[in-house]
């Protein structure tokens, strides 16, 4: 089960910066300027943090608790944005920006089953290119999700794994 997968990181940077794109102007400044000055733990900078996660990392209100107080630690939105976002603020050990998994995925021979979110960080065209590339799996997209689709419709993705895990049973 692949959820929302950054199988290639140029992909996942590219989506993202496509995500990016569809923020106001003036989110995008500050987000620029601070990763330009190096400044991402600056309230304004974890601010427009905040709106692209609301938009595409987990959109469902109110968060759970336990979400919401991951969120609200500005040193690690900081960081989860980074890692994500691949940009000038981050910081090392993070994923190499070539790393790519996708000419591999033909190899997988077990059912695979992936998910994503209609508003994912991991755009559902991009989850839908790496099932393309896996033999006989299957791709759901969650309507109402960002990213984080267990917390955003936890009902619905306890399904529709409930009924990946039947289907693989019955076979």
């Amino acid at each position: 089960m692949l959820a929302g997968p950054a199988l290639s990181i140029p992909r996942a940077r590219h989506d993202r910066d496509s995500l990016r794109a569809t923020l106001p102007e003036s989110t995008r400044a500050v987000l620029a300027r601070h990763e330009g000055a190096g400044t991402c733990e600056a309230p304004e900078y974890q601010a427009a943090v905040r709106e692209f996660q609301d938009r595409f990392f987990s959109r469902r209100r109110p968060r759970s608790a336990d979400l919401d107080s991951s969120f609200s630690s500005a040193q690690l939105s900081a960081s989860l944005y980074r890692r994500l976002g691949g940009r000038p603020c981050a910081s090392a050990g993070q994923i190499p920006p070539t790393y790519d998994r996708t000419g591999r995925l033909g190899e997988i021979a077990v059912p695979t089953l992936f998910t994503a979110g209609r508003y994912d960080t991991e755009t559902p065209a991009t989850t839908r290119f790496y099932q393309s590339l896996v033999p006989g799996s299957e791709l759901v997209i969650m309507e109402n999700s960002g990213h984080l689709t267990m917390q955003d419709e936890p009902e619905h993705y306890i399904q529709v794994l409930r009924d990946f895990l039947r289907g693989v049973e019955a076979r």
